[in-house]
């Protein structure tokens, strides 16, 4: 075997990679009889040695998706296998089957994590592939153990009433929360949000109207304050879809601030409000998802109220219209921003 020079004559030990010297006999001579430049006898080796950086990732990429669909096989044959079981299991064995794959996926996980040398050493650039594996097993893992939970207390146990879901989304959004913790991922992160969507939704369940409303809009202001708090502060790994988000379920919250007075005009005046705040966001950080939450919610809440308030009158087109003229200032508006923060850069 032999190794890529540096040009000094010295081994490189940054970049030397190893070849066959049969490789390396073949490239000398093709840079002998000048067809091969000198210059370029260190990319010819490592061409022909198949060790290409843009080469190897792929495989690995390829190798990372073969991996997952194999997974889902697996999976799949399992649950189809269960299913047609299912419905002679007793109510204890289905929830212990199902606890027992939650299990399962969290420990596989846990083994992800370990062999890439702990939680720290997983969020590096050259964990990416165990990380995003360890993410898709604690996701399953939540999502299982949620199942689980529910399936103990509604058919276990036989509890009933409005909100009994809490139970499952609890769990489910705790098991995903350590997930992420351990193996941070895009999926963790929107599961997550998923569930506690889900939470907020069963624990607003069966209330009075507008209480219902009230705490559900106000579950949602709480998560998507959170997720800015943590990305901004840099605690969140995946920042950027964190911070888109923090967007979606603030508008959530400002939508359903229509079901607490039962009158459009709040949750109009709500979002007109969200529009500016990630106006300013943008303007503060110059974080894309930002001016994207920004222009969005403004142009869907003008359009929204133009075409409610004026019962109808506007039609299609004037609501196209409206949407047209809201979108353009303030995608202006995100250019003009953008060029007093960098004078330099064109928008």
């Amino acid at each position: 075997m032999a190794l890529v020079r540096a040009p000094s004559g010295q081994e490189d030990p940054m970049s030397a990679h190893p070849h066959s010297d049969h490789t390396v006999t073949a490239v000398d001579e093709l840079v002998a009889a000048g067809i091969i430049d000198p210059a370029d006898r260190d990319r010819a080796l490592t061409v022909m040695s198949g060790t290409d950086p843009g080469s190897t990732g792929r495989g690995r990429l390829a190798g990372e998706i073969s991996a997952y669909v194999g997974g889902v096989l697996v999976f799949t044959a399992a649950a189809l296998f269960v299913g047609t079981q299912w419905s002679q299991l007793t109510s204890g064995t289905r929830a212990g089957l199902v606890a027992g794959a939650a299990a399962l996926l969290a420990a596989a996980a846990g083994a992800v994590v370990a062999l890439a040398h702990g939680p720290r050493h997983i969020r590096s650039s050259r964990a990416d592939a165990r990380r995003r594996l360890a993410g898709a097993l604690l996701v399953g893992a939540g999502t299982l153990a949620g199942w689980a939970a529910h399936i103990v207390v509604t058919q276990v146990l036989a509890h009933e009433g409005p909100g009994i879901e809490v139970f499952g989304f609890g769990v489910g959004l705790a098991v995903l929360l350590l997930g992420y913790l351990l193996s941070p991922t895009v999926v963790g992160l929107l599961a997550g949000a998923g569930a506690w969507v889900g939470l907020g939704t069963s624990l607003a369940s069966g209330r009075e109207w507008s209480f219902s409303y009230a705490l559900f809009s106000g579950l949602l202001l709480v998560a998507a304050l959170a997720l800015v708090a943590l990305a901004e502060s840099g605690h969140l790994h995946t920042r950027q879809t964190g911070r888109l988000t923090a967007g979606a379920l603030a508008a959530g919250a400002a939508q359903a601030v229509y079901g607490v007075w039962d009158n459009l005009t709040p949750a109009y005046i709500a979002l007109g409000l969200l529009a500016a705040v990630a106006l300013a966001g943008y303007a503060v950080t110059r974080a894309w998802p930002y001016l994207a939450v920004g222009v969005t919610t403004a142009t869907a809440a003008s359009t929204q109220a133009a075409f409610d308030l004026g019962e109808g009158s506007l039609g299609a087109a004037g609501a196209l219209l409206v949407a047209g003229v809201v979108l353009l200032l303030t995608s202006l508006l995100g250019a003009a921003i953008h060029r007093r923060r960098d004078p330099a850069r064109i928008a």
